[in-house]
């Protein structure tokens, strides 16, 4: 089953049995020209390497799949054994209930209960189209009886091209390890991240988390197809995860709420750490693509 949304000159496919995945993110320009928004995923049976999906309840990385929280250990099943870390939480791969649809919007929820992890939840997604672009918004809200960490995020795949430049700034990153874990001490922003414009082919093999996404906003130029994007977030969405493979002309502009391991790395600070919700406690936020021609 694929949910189709079209209206305004954006077309959204969504696909509730993977993950509630985005697989596809068009706009088709005033001249009559489609412009892919995110790239294309074809067969989200085979991984989701491409479209958009999401990421609760927590995002990227958590070392050995195991954490300490009020003197209670908890631990998770580890999804990437070779660096031996548990990534990118447990929805994106169930089928998610559809609540409702129509042409321009619809709400998909995830609501999990599971004894292989801690965590007791209820995602919600609402998607819509605008006249201005395509908003996903994101509610989680804690089911269990104790209160405990959670995190979301959103995770699109970005075409690009050799001319491709990207915008945004941020107050900075710390550096990885070998497992992509980030260790002390906190780095002053890069030429990626001071809001100047640059070429995203440069950045190719960059996968890090910013700090302090300041106007939780990123600036996409295509000169190649005279289009433009700016990707846009709110709510606990603060920090931008950048992800570039090497192998590939995509990158990711990932709205995080937390940075990697943050449940473990306390050095990190209060601003990078997850959000402790109580029983009942919920946070929400949302991404935001708005096409233009150039």
């Amino acid at each position: 089953m694929v949910i189709i949304l079209d209206a305004h000159g954006y077309r959204i496919e969504l696909q509730p049995q993977s993950g509630a995945t985005v697989l596809s993110a068009t706009w088709t320009k005033p001249g009559g020209q489609v412009i892919a928004l995110l790239e294309r995923l074809d067969t989200p049976d085979a991984g989701l390497q491409s479209g958009c999906f999401v990421m609760v309840p927590f995002v990227n990385r958590i070392a050995d799949g195991r954490f300490t929280f009020e003197g209670r250990d908890y631990s998770m099943p580890v999804n990437r054994p070779e660096p031996a870390v548990a990534i990118h939480g447990f929805s994106r791969d169930r089928p998610w209930q559809v609540m409702s649809a129509s042409p321009d919007h619809a709400i998909l929820q995830d609501t999990v209960s599971s004894g292989e992890h801690p965590w007791r939840y209820t995602v919600t997604m609402h998607v819509s189209i605008r006249q201005k672009g395509v908003r996903i918004a994101l509610t989680l809200q804690n089911d269990g009886t104790e209160p405990l960490p959670f995190g979301m995020g959103l995770h699109p795949f970005i075409p690009y091209g050799p001319d491709t430049t990207i915008t945004f700034a941020a107050n900075g990153s710390f550096p990885s390890d070998h497992r992509g874990l980030p260790i002390a001490p906190l780095a002053r922003p890069d030429g990626l991240a001071c809001g100047e414009t640059v070429p995203v082919q440069a950045w190719r093999g960059t996968d890090r988390c910013y700090l302090g996404w300041f106007t939780q906003a990123a600036m996409i130029h295509w000169p190649d197809r005279e289009s433009a994007m700016v990707l846009s977030a709110d709510g606990v969405f603060k920090h931008v995860h950048l992800f570039a493979p090497k192998d590939r002309n995509v990158f990711c502009v990932e709205p995080v709420s937390h940075f990697p391991d943050a449940i473990n790395r306390p050095f990190l600070g209060c601003d990078a750490a997850m959000a402790v919700l109580a029983p009942g406690e919920s946070m929400s936020g949302s991404m935001e693509l708005a096409a233009e021609g150039l």
